[in-house]
């Protein structure tokens, strides 16, 4: 019972009633009743309709459907962005794919999360793949870095693009799928597979990190691109970025739901990780919004 509990609330499946599951299990049926109520009225806000061939990322349940002719071909955990860094709802369309992807590093994630990695270790850049360069642009070559006075940057500044190279190591894995948005989100591979054994899968700056790229790239490319001469597998083994167009334009929406019904009809339920829930709460009962201090 204690397992079923935890598969159908998102939980490790262990059967141990420990800390988290309790915390579940303590909320009350008004407080689940209010939590539909909420999915609901999000549901009346939709004004795209499910299509018959496509990609689907609920972020609370931390995985991806892909859907053709209303049937699940393909399901996989994936990460999402963390606290601080959520990853956005809405809808877009894939249109290729990127074999080898260089990671051209976000500025605010170059100076929050890797310059104390390089203060701390100066090898780090070199030993991970890094490129340090004065701006992006085929006019810039990279810079040394070991001519760089790191502890000497003024705090808070970071005045140089990092991009890493094509690798294990690359933060984006193998592949990386494309689909053009305002947000510069996508769906990507990782050089970490821990992500994926654990329950609470927050761990990007806000791209989608996916648990099985090939069953993926199968899905938008079809099965004989994976072939030992197929187009996926030769751009791979080249070793070099290489693009890949879709034939087809695929779908990808991202959505955030707490509560629905699956396939087998057993209600289910999520934890709110981005106090959207919450917040929605406030707002239909006429409440100012919680601000977070910063730190």
């Amino acid at each position: 019972a204690v397992a079923r509990f935890q598969a159908r609330h998102g939980l490790e499946v262990d059967g141990l009633a420990g800390r988290t599951t309790l915390a579940e299990m303590n909320r009350t049926a008004e407080e689940r009743v209010r939590q539909i109520e909420l999915n609901l009225e999000r549901l009346r806000w939709a004004e795209d309709v499910a299509p018959r061939r496509g990609v689907r990322i609920n972020v609370p349940d931390y995985r991806l459907e892909a859907i053709d002719a209303d049937t699940v071909a393909v399901s996989m955990r994936v990460g999402v962005g963390r606290s601080g860094w959520a990853t956005p709802v809405f809808t877009d369309t894939m249109t290729y794919l990127v074999a080898n992807p260089w990671w051209y590093v976000p500025e605010s994630v170059a100076k929050m999360t890797l310059l104390p990695k390089i203060l701390a270790d100066s090898t780090y850049l070199a030993t991970n793949g890094y490129e340090v360069l004065p701006g992006w642009g085929s006019e810039h070559a990279p810079i040394d870095p070991a001519l760089i006075e790191w502890h000497q940057l003024p705090p808070g500044r970071m005045p140089y693009k990092l991009r890493q190279r094509p690798g294990r190591a690359n933060a984006l894995g193998r592949v990386k799928f494309m689909f053009p948005n305002p947000y510069h989100i996508y769906l990507h591979d990782t050089a970490d597979r821990s992500t994926f054994v654990k329950s609470v899968r927050g761990v990007s700056h806000g791209c989608i990190r996916i648990e099985n790229p090939d069953a993926l790239a199968a899905f938008v490319l079809g099965p004989e691109a994976l072939a030992p001469d197929g187009r996926f597998t030769r751009a791979e083994e080249s070793g070099e970025q290489k693009v890949i167009p879709l034939a087809e334009r695929i779908p990808v929406q991202i959505r955030y739901a707490t509560a629905w019904v699956d396939r087998d009809g057993v209600l289910q339920f999520r934890r709110d990780i981005y106090d959207v829930d919450r917040d929605l709460d406030r707002a239909l009962r006429g409440m100012p919004p919680i601000v977070a201090e910063r730190e």
